[in-house]
């Protein structure tokens, strides 16, 4: 007896991923949003700078003057680097 053909593989191999388990099987994903893709890529390198601030004693004081940065600013914008003066 003859074996179904495995499923055809989508147009766009961005669109879909394999399951390694099983090579057959293909399922769909939704497209990268590249502009979120930055957007995201952006706030992490944000995120390291602070925490590499943190580590060097600066966080918290803006780049710029290095006065201390305002408490809601920090609250708000954690990865902030400078005061309000200089924004």
């Amino acid at each position: 007896m003859d074996e179904p053909a495995p499923p055809a593989p989508p147009a766009d191999p961005a669109e879909a991923v394999g399951d390694a388990d099983e090579p057959g099987i293909v399922t769909a994903r939704a497209p990268i949003d590249l502009d979120r893709l930055v957007s995201v890529e952006a706030e992490l390198a944000d995120v390291e700078h602070a925490l590499a601030r943190l580590d060097a004693g600066t966080y918290g004081t803006c780049e710029i003057c290095t006065t201390p940065l305002e408490e809601g600013r920090l609250i708000e914008a954690p990865a902030t680097r400078t005061c309000g003066a200089h924004t």
